[in-house]
């Protein structure tokens, strides 16, 4: 690869040889992911002359949609915290339409 990468995309189609065959593959140095620094995709033999541009696109929507790795699990009392204040606004709800049949109905 050139030692002169400053204007380069992070995104690089590289041609290498993986066990005798011709294969195309892109390297994603930047990830923009806390987990992973590096993904590599190696292209589909159909697909490897639908251009450069196209295949750098599909390469970025794909790794796009897989999105960031999942956070913790909600705590048991995470939950119940939930459930109580949606029963509190259920309540209160529940209140004022009473209130407002009493007074005005």
């Amino acid at each position: 690869m050139p030692a002169n990468t400053s204007n380069r995309n992070d995104f690089e189609a590289v041609k290498a040889m993986i066990r005798g065959v011709n294969k195309h593959i892109i390297e994603v140095v930047n990830t923009n992911n806390e987990y992973f620094e590096k993904a590599i995709l190696f292209v589909n033999p159909d697909k490897a002359d639908s251009g450069r541009s196209e295949i750098m696109h599909v390469a970025r929507d794909y790794l796009g949609s897989m999105g960031q790795p999942a956070g913790k699990k909600r705590s048991a009392r995470s939950i119940a915290l939930g459930l109580l204040r949606l029963a509190l606004v259920f309540a209160l709800g529940v209140a004022v339409t009473a209130a407002m049949f009493y007074y005005f109905g």
